[in-house]
């Protein structure tokens, strides 16, 4: 999940300083903050939580949002920008590590 949540601060983070990237999901653009906020929450979220219970909560919400964005990044998306393809690969990082952390606790 870290890896995942860092590549978005990191698309964050050169989507403000000018790089051209991809930071549409579902046709609706973002913005900078709105990706480090997510970022972070990303990271926050499964280290706020005792094991048990909520801890399960939390993995499932993140793994569904996982996939929600997954989905997303392809509807009206351009196949042959790299973007397209990076954009997506984080939330397949958060997603399998959400599951991940569902399994091992």
């Amino acid at each position: 999940m870290f890896i995942g949540a860092a590549w978005i601060i990191i698309i964050g983070i050169l989507f403000a300083a000018g790089v051209p990237t991809k930071t549409s999901i579902y046709g609706w653009d973002t913005s900078w903050p709105v990706l480090l906020l997510l970022g972070i929450l990303y990271i926050l979220v499964p280290l706020s939580v005792k094991p048990g219970f909520w801890s399960l909560l939390w993995a499932l919400v993140i793994t569904g949002l996982a996939v929600i964005f997954l989905v997303g990044f392809f509807v009206k998306a351009d196949y042959q920008s790299p973007w397209t393809y990076l954009g997506a690969i984080p939330n397949i990082f958060i997603g399998v590590g959400s599951l991940g952390w569902i399994f091992v606790h």
